[in-house]
């Protein structure tokens, strides 16, 4: 998945969730998430590079910068969120977002449904067909640096973002999402899986390990071989990776067009949102409040610019 190539980092995820929490600056991102500084400078430049954040100069006593979401980051809200619900249910006392948020636009409590926008159905991986699309092939080849660290950091089943942060370990890290991503298409048992991927035994065999760690999956012995399947704990996992897939599709398809396309099972091409329980207004980040923040970021308003609007695809 291209998506994979720009998100598919643990820090990378950690920054963006604090983007969306409207934290800014790098001092901030530095004191929160206890980053080494050489990596956040590397991270923000990535994103920066990928226009997913954009530098903002600001005057503080002295001139500083701050990091912003660019539309095609604000478009990443979908994923955030998707992580955020995820945790809501399985991790409830993880720091990675707020307890509670507000969708302003009915004033209740947000509760995120994940729905397909042509049938106003919910989503479920049952009811999805991957196909190839005419971008298929052509995706390019994940950074190096970025993917040797997360197969360093990872090797240890019960490494500390890990356990801190167990959906952003996995989405954040490229393997453990591919490997996944290939069990979700029907692809279980190990040498299926290696061959598919074209992945060394090695690093398959930490990843799964991993991901039976983390209750995402589950050994099924059937005689010789194991076959790894799907606990709920891990459908709940979905959404995180079909918005990555769609929002791939909406700004990095390039012009051979997206290398997949999901179909829903009420025969259109699946365009998934989340929209609100409540309302059944489409969720977006701007018309989402987290207590105790303030509403004067870029996040906390709708994109009004000229330039903005022109940037957001459909």
């Amino acid at each position: 998945m291209r998506a994979v190539n720009v998100v598919g980092d643990v820090w990378t995820v950690l920054i963006l969730k604090e983007a969306f929490l409207q934290v800014h600056r790098f001092q901030e991102l530095h004191e929160r998430l206890h980053i080494p500084r050489q990596t956040l400078m590397l991270r923000l430049a990535s994103l920066a590079d990928n226009q997913i954040l954009y530098r903002k100069p600001v005057r503080h006593r002295a001139l500083l910068h701050e990091y912003r979401l660019t539309p095609k980051g604000l478009d990443l809200y979908d994923f955030i969120l998707a992580v955020w619900v995820w945790h809501r249910r399985w991790d409830s006392d993880s720091k990675f977002l707020p307890g509670h948020l507000v969708h302003r636009l009915c004033g209740r409590p947000l509760i995120p449904r994940y729905a397909c926008r042509s049938c106003a159905r919910d989503v479920r991986r049952e009811d999805v067909t991957t196909i190839e699309g005419d971008g298929s092939g052509f995706d390019p080849r994940p950074p190096a640096r970025l993917s040797r660290q997360n197969d360093i950091a990872f090797a240890r089943p019960f490494a500390r973002e890990a356990a801190s942060y167990p959906a952003a370990s996995i989405i954040g890290d490229r393997w453990s999402n591919l490997v996944l991503h290939a069990i979700y298409e029907g692809t279980r048992n190990f040498f299926s899986i290696k061959e598919e991927l074209k992945i060394s035994s090695n690093i398959l065999a930490s990843r799964l390990k991993k991901l039976v760690a983390l209750e995402i999956l589950e050994a099924d012995p059937q005689g010789r071989r194991i076959e790894y399947r799907v606990t709920p704990r891990g459908e709940d996992f979905y959404p995180m990776l079909s918005s990555l897939v769609a929002w791939g599709n909406r700004w990095l398809a390039g012009a051979k067009g997206p290398p997949q396309i999901m179909l829903h099972d009420c025969g259109q091409v699946l365009d998934p949102r989340y929209v609100c329980a409540h309302c059944n207004a489409v969720i977006r980040a701007w018309d989402v409040i987290a207590p105790g923040t303030a509403e004067s970021s870029d996040v906390a308003r709708s994109p009004s610019s000229k330039a903005e609007k022109a940037e957001a695809p459909g």
